[in-house]
């Protein structure tokens, strides 16, 4: 019943929408070829109940919402990098500026427009409140979209997602209303425990393939900082870490042993790390590429259209072909994010301004890069002559090492000769003492013979 309810209003709404761009709904029967204006409610509401809702990507049931889409269709565009489409893009204004997602960028970008162009592309703009980036190409007389700010669609309303083709890339339906989405935790990958008798957190454990782990920090390191902010304890890093969003990067000023240094680290999403977290989303991704950020957006609402993650930045119209808004991230195997009007039209106007040039939003990571690159080439400068003095070290160990090889070698054979002479002179020794014992005795006997001898002489 739900569902016939659904198919009702979703006609009705229709209806004008077909009527003014002189649609004819019935395809396959010669008897409905009436003009569109003597198409009645029931008639719209018959033809649309002979669909499922399993079928709604059926190329009758997308027919249906092809009207709707057609005028916006010549205002989107693909964006493509390295061969391959990474997203689609909404124009804006007809001097080439394109609206799209900020996060899934890449060099060399590359803007494909409906009659087949390629055009270079440069980003003028980045949004990282609500993801979006602002686009320009050297073209004139491109086809904006028209964008007002209409409220954004209720719970139930059918939603096309619009891309270059006639053709909606898909139908779906809205099934949560505009909320904020949070941003997911920040994660560094360790546990850490307060230490008693001082200041700073030290690691008592290391998740494996954790950032922690790739910036080969240790088990009993100690967190002293995090960009120049103290960690005196576990909870000052955990205050710290709940400012920060995955991608972001960190300084850390780390103590082991007796030295102390710095290291920089990009934070993760959690549950790209941790397994537990990737057991229970295995579902949730299985048959859909999501996109890299799903979440922190200030306001937006869900539908289930199956929008892949190089589709984001396309436009979303409603019943009425008016766009509601625009397609940011795909966060589930069954869920897309998009942003309402509400919070597009603010986000165009800040990039227009200026303030949002990649090179104002980049400048603290820009100045952060320098920095590092400073201390690899200082480092660098460093290593031939380190490097050097450990070859020389270990040559001359080498040296030492053959030598006293040679000695125990030389040792080794001398005790054997030893040990043989030994066994030689043991045996001579064994000898020499039994033939002193039979000398003896045969001494002893000989005199006890003569004795016996000279008394007998005397007796006569």
């Amino acid at each position: 019943m739900k569902r016939v309810q659904h198919l009702k209003w979703l006609a009705l709404c229709c209806c004008g929408a077909w009527i003014s761009s002189g649609a004819v709904l019935a395809q396959d029967d010669q008897a409905e070829k009436s003009s569109p204006l003597k198409v009645t409610f029931d008639e719209i509401a018959k033809k649309l109940g002979r669909f499922k809702d399993s079928s709604r990507h059926a190329p009758e049931f997308e027919k249906v919402f092809v009207p709707l889409s057609t005028s916006v269709a010549p205002s989107t565009v693909q964006l493509w990098a390295n061969d391959r489409q990474i997203m689609l893009g909404t124009i804006i204004d007809s001097s080439g500026l394109i609206l799209t997602k900020a996060s899934e960028l890449k060099s060399p970008l590359e803007c494909r427009l409906e009659n087949g162009s390629k055009l270079n592309t440069r980003v003028i703009g980045i949004d990282t409140q609500t993801d979006l980036a602002l686009l320009k190409v050297d073209a004139e007389s491109l086809t904006p979209v028209k964008l007002l700010p209409v409220p954004p669609p209720g719970v139930g309303s059918w939603l096309a997602t619009v891309g270059p083709e006639p053709k909606p890339i898909t139908v779906g339906m809205v099934g949560v209303k505009e909320r904020e989405i949070a941003h997911a935790r920040a994660y560094i990958g360790i546990m850490p425990v307060d230490i008693t008798d001082r200041d700073g957190v030290r690691i008592n454990q290391i998740t494996a393939g954790a950032p922690a782990d790739s910036a080969d920090l240790r088990v009993n390191d100690v967190i002293l900082k995090i960009n120049e902010q103290e960690t005196k304890k576990v909870s000052d890093l955990r205050a710290i870490l709940a400012t920060h969003a995955p991608g972001d990067r960190i300084e850390l000023t780390v103590q082991r042993g007796e030295s102390t240094f710095t290291v920089n680290i990009e934070l993760a999403n959690m549950e790209n790390i941790d397994p537990d977290f990737e057991r229970s989303n295995q579902q949730n991704r299985m048959g859909s590429t999501l996109s890299k950020r799903r979440q922190d957006f200030p306001l937006a609402f869900q539908h289930d259209a199956g929008v892949q993650a190089n589709q984001c930045g396309s436009p979303l119209v409603d019943s009425n072909g008016q766009i509601v808004g625009i397609n940011i991230s795909r966060s589930g195997r069954v869920s897309t994010l998009a942003l309402p009007m509400e919070v597009v039209l603010p986000a165009i106007e800040r990039l227009r301004s200026g303030e949002l040039a990649p090179a104002v939003i980049y400048k603290s990571r820009l100045e952060q890069i320098e920095k590092e690159l400073a201390g690899l080439t200082t480092r660098l400068a460093e290593l031939p002559q380190q490097l050097a003095a450990a070859e020389s070290k270990a040559s001359g160990d080498e040296v030492r090492k053959a030598e006293v090889q040679r000695m125990a070698d030389e040792l080794k054979t001398r005790l054997e000769e030893l040990e043989r002479t030994a066994i030689e002179n043991s045996a001579e020794v064994k000898r020499y003492r039994e033939e002193l014992k039979t000398l003896e005795r045969k001494q002893k006997k000989l005199r006890e013979e003569q004795q016996d001898l000279t008394l007998e002489a005397d007796r006569k």
